[in-house]
């Protein structure tokens, strides 16, 4: 159903370079057009179109490149921009951290599975084989800030064989709330350990064509996630989800 609402000029035109940027097929770190060409091109104030640029700029969209050659360029599409909106309507919804983490339970095997029933042996390696092949801070631990960095990578490297871009988005979303809330409050040194050989098992039944077993690893694997945060963070779960 349409939105009733009147939309601000700022927002007119936020929409049409957002849809100039996807009609030209723009990846990240393209540059725009210059504020002077837009200011003729939408036939509207300087206000207005700056006030539309930062409305970009705050969804991560855009990005304001400083220097000579500077100016508006193509944003990268971080899923932490949607993770901060989601977390606005989470909370307004009363939405709490353990739905969160139920959610990501269930969605998270599924994409594993898909990554396996979908990828060729040949892509999967080429995708997950640097990590099996060069663990480096997760396999000696020296640094567990550095390690759990590594090991969070992981889960999007799945994802992103799943063939669904609209799972891969808001799982990697959600995950990226759940980790910027609760794992600076974690003692999360030893469990990086155990996560790793579980990423390993996951990342080699993907591997090996193997959807069931993948779905099963993962499913464990995210249990065994949300066990350790009712661990380290137990008050957290019955919180609603707050703005970041």
């Amino acid at each position: 159903m349409a939105s009733n609402r009147n939309l601000k000029t700022s927002e007119v035109i936020a929409r049409r370079i957002f849809t100039d940027i996807v009609g030209r097929g723009l990846r990240a770190g393209q540059q725009l057009k210059s504020e002077a060409a837009m200011l003729q091109e939408y036939g509207v104030g300087r206000v207005s179109l700056r006030e539309a640029i930062r409305l970009l700029e705050v969804q991560g969209l855009v990005k304001i490149k400083a220097g000579p050659r500077g100016g508006p360029v193509v944003g990268d599409l971080d899923p932490s921009y949607l993770g901060q909106t989601l977390s606005i309507h989470f909370g307004m919804a009363d939405v709490t951290y353990d739905e969160l983490c139920e959610y990501v339970e269930f969605a998270s095997p599924y994409m594993a599975e898909m990554a396996a029933r979908r990828t060729s042996t040949s892509k999967a390696k080429e995708v997950l084989g640097p990590f099996l092949q060069k663990p480096g801070a997760a396999e000696d631990y020296s640094d567990p800030v550095e390690a759990a960095e590594q090991e969070l990578a992981f889960h999007p490297l799945v994802y992103s064989l799943s063939g669904n871009r609209v799972m891969a988005l808001v799982c990697n979303a959600i995950e990226g709330l759940i980790a910027d809330h609760m794992l600076s409050k974690s003692a999360f040194g030893d469990f990086v350990k155990k996560a790793h050989g579980e990423h390993v098992k996951i990342a080699k039944a993907i591997i090996a064509g193997q959807p069931t077993k993948a779905h099963k690893l993962m499913f464990q694997h995210q249990k065994n996630v949300r066990e350790f945060y009712k661990e380290q963070v137990p008050g957290m779960f019955s919180q609603k989800v707050s703005w970041r």
